[in-house]
C-alpha cells in the first residue's frame, strides 16, 4: 500500500492482478485489467491504458509527483510507471527486460529497461527523482537514477547464511551479503531501509555513500528544465539566493533545492534561510511568476488558473480556531480540522530541519509565522485570519499568536497595493504601499 495523501492511497491487489485506488473511502481499479501477466517476451499492455494492462501479480507500489506512481511486479521481474492515479493514466516499463527464459542479473551502469532483474518484490520512489527496487532474487537492492541508468546500492548477490553471520554489516553496502530482501523504504534522514525476508532482519543502508552520483555535473540553478508549469498540476521552482528546501505533495522528506525543477501543485517551500522563485501557467497561455521568502509555504493553483494560493505552513501554537467567510474564495486554511505536526512536517529528526536555525525552530513551540512575497501576476498569501490578494507588488504576511497579543493576521505592503480578505470582518480593504492592515481572530 502507498498513501498519497490524508484522504487517498493506492493498494497492490496481488491476487486479483490490480492496483485499486481509496479516495475518502471509496475504492475503485486505476491499473490492471484483472489478467495475469506470466510470460516475461510479452508487453502485457505495455503504451497502453492501464485499466487494460495485464498486471505480472503487483506487490509493491509507490506513488511519485505529478499523480503517477510506480508497480514492482515480481511475476515479471519488471517495475512499471502509471502516468495517472485515476484509471486514465497510461503504463510503460521502466525497469526489467522483456525477454524470453529465465531472469537472471544484469545490466548495470546501463539502461534499467535493459536490465535484468529476478523477482521485483517492492519499489520506492527517491525524492529527487529515479526509484529504488527490491531485487529479490538476486539478493540484491538496485537503483534507477532520473535519467533511467540502474546501479546495485546493495549486495553482492551471494546469500547472507543468517543468523549466525553480520553479512556485512557495519561495511559497504555493495559488499554485503542479503537474502531475498522483499521491503525498501526511505526514512526521514534519505537512508534506504530494507526487510532482508530470509534473515528476518531490517537493514539500513546509507544511500548516498554507497551509490555513486550519476556522471557529468548537474544542472546549475537556473537552468531549465525539461517541460514546463501545466496551469493546476505542476510549478517551476527554482533558488535564486540562500538555500532553500522543497517537500513534493505525498512525500515526508524535504531536500535542498539545487536546481531548476518542476514539481506537482501542492508541494511545499522552506524558505527561512533563502529566496525561491515559483512560475505557474496562465489559462489563457504565458506564465506568472512570484519570488518566495521568509517562511514555509504550500502553493496551489486552482485548476483554472485564475490564482494560486501560498498558504503559511510552518507549524504554531496558541491561536484560536480560525473562522472563513464566503468572501476568502473557499481557500483551505481554518476550514478544517489542525493536522499533527508529523503530517505537516515529519519527525523532528526530518531533513526539512537541515539547518541549525531550523532544528531550533522544530524544537520550540513557535507562535508566529510569516511569508514574503513579491509576485508578478494573481497570487494570493494565505494567514490564518486574512488573505491578500495582489497584483504586481511585494508584500509580507505575519500570523501571530504571541502570548499578551491578541491574535491576528498582519499584512505589510512594501510596493503596490493589496487587497486584504478580514475573516472576522467578512470585508476587504485595499492596502497601499507604507500601509500595514491586522486581521484579528474572533473573540480574541
Amino acid at each position: 500500500m502507498a498513501v498519497r495523501d490524508g484522504s487517498t492511497f493506492l493498494i497492490a491487489d496481488y491476487g486479483n492482478a490490480k492496483v485499486r485506488r481509496v479516495v475518502n473511502g471509496v475504492i475503485g481499479t486505476v491499473a490492471g485489467s484483472g489478467l495475469f501477466c506470466t510470460n516475461t517476451a510479452e508487453a502485457c499492455g505495455d503504451g497502453g491504458g492501464s485499466g487494460q494492462a495485464a498486471l505480472g501479480g503487483p506487490s509493491g507500489i509507490a506513488v511519485t509527483p505529478g499523480d503517477g506512481f510506480l508497480i514492482a511486479e515480481p511475476t515479471i521481474s519488471r517495475v512499471r510507471r502509471v502516468s495517472r492515479d485515476d484509471g486514465s493514466g497510461t503504463i510503460e516499463r521502466v525497469a526489467g527486460q522483456q525477454s524470453v527464459g529465465a531472469a537472471s542479473f544484469g545490466g548495470d551502469g546501463g539502461p534499467a529497461t535493459s536490465a535484468q532483474i529476478h523477482a521485483a518484490d517492492d519499489v520506492v520512489a527517491l525524492p529527487t527523482g529515479g526509484f529504488v527496487v527490491a531485487d529479490t532474487t538476486n539478493n540484491r537492492i538496485r537503483v534507477v537514477d532520473a535519467g533511467g541508468t540502474i546501479q546495485t546500492a546493495a549486495g553482492t548477490g551471494a546469500a547472507c547464511a543468517a543468523p549466525t553471520t553480520a553479512c556485512g554489516d557495519g561495511g559497504a553496502a555493495a559488499d554485503a551479503q542479503l537474502n531475498e530482501p522483499r521491503g525498501v523504504a526511505v526514512d526521514a534522514q534519505g537512508d534506504l531501509v530494507v526487510g532482508d525476508s530470509t534473515t528476518d532482519r531490517v537493514r539500513r543502508i546509507d544511500l548516498p555513500s554507497s551509490v555513486s552520483p550519476p556522471t557529468g555535473p548537474a544542472p546549475p540553478t537556473g537552468s531549465a528544465p525539461a517541460g514546463a508549469p501545466e496551469v493546476g498540476r505542476t510549478v517551476l521552482v527554482q533558488t535564486l539566493r540562500g538555500r532553500v528546501y522543497v517537500r513534493l505533495r505525498g512525500s515526508r522528506r524535504s531536500v535542498p533545492l539545487d536546481q531548476v525543477e518542476l514539481v506537482p501543485d501542492g508541494s511545499k517551500l522552506d524558505t527561512r534561510a533563502g529566496t525561491a522563485r515559483i512560475t505557474v501557467a496562465r489559462s489563457g497561455g504565458g506564465t506568472d511568476d512570484a519570488d518566495l521568502s521568509d517562511g514555509i509555504l504550500t502553493f496551489d493553483q486552482r485548476t483554472d488558473g485564475t490564482l494560486t494560493d501560498l498558504r503559511l505552513s510552518e507549524q504554531i501554537t496558541g491561536c484560536p480556531v480560525a473562522v472563513r467567510d464566503r468572501g476568502s474564495q473557499g481557500a483551505q486554511i481554518g476550514t478544517t480540522a489542525p493536522r499533527s505536526r508529523a503530517a505537516l512536517f515529519g519527525t523532528a529528526a526530518s531533513p526539512l530541519t537541515f539547518a541549525a536555525r531550523a532544528q531550533t525552530s522544530a524544537r520550540k513551540k513557535r507562535r508566529t509565522r510569516r511569508g514574503r512575497v513579491k509576485a508578478d501576476g494573481r497570487f494570493r498569501t494565505d494567514g490564518k485570519y486574512g488573505s491578500a490578494v495582489v497584483r504586481g507588488t511585494q508584500w509580507l504576511t505575519i500570523d501571530d499568536c504571541g502570548r499578551g497579543k491578541r491574535a491576528q493576521t498582519r499584512v505589510i505592503v512594501r510596493e503596490g497595493k493589496v487587497a486584504v480578505r478580514d475573516f472576522r470582518l467578512a470585508r476587504t480593504k485595499l492596502v497601499r504601499a507604507g500601509q500595514r492592515y491586522v486581521a484579528y481572530a474572533r473573540g480574541s
